[in-house]
């Protein structure tokens, strides 16, 4: 009976089963992987590093003028700040 109690309580708040209230990973319209893509080919460089910060991508990339840069490219829509 408990067991089932909390099933109930955690289905009905969707809060109580992601504390972080962070969106899932299902909400993402694009991927890492295709983050890194766009950023490619928005600068033209190589990517150093590439995560995941919330609801961005957060990739460093060098320039091919050496410049290093650090764009963020919204996981919902592809938009890159």
């Amino acid at each position: 009976m408990r067991i089932f109690v909390l099933l109930a309580a955690l289905l009905a708040c969707p809060a109580l089963a992601d504390p972080g209230g962070l969106a899932p990973v299902s909400q993402r319209a694009v991927t890492l992987s295709q983050a890194v893509d766009l950023a490619r080919q928005k600068t033209g460089g190589q990517v150093l590093s590439a995560i995941s910060e919330g609801e961005d991508y957060r990739i460093k990339l060098i320039t091919p003028s050496g410049e290093v840069i650090v764009v963020l490219v919204d996981s919902r829509t592809g938009t890159i700040r």
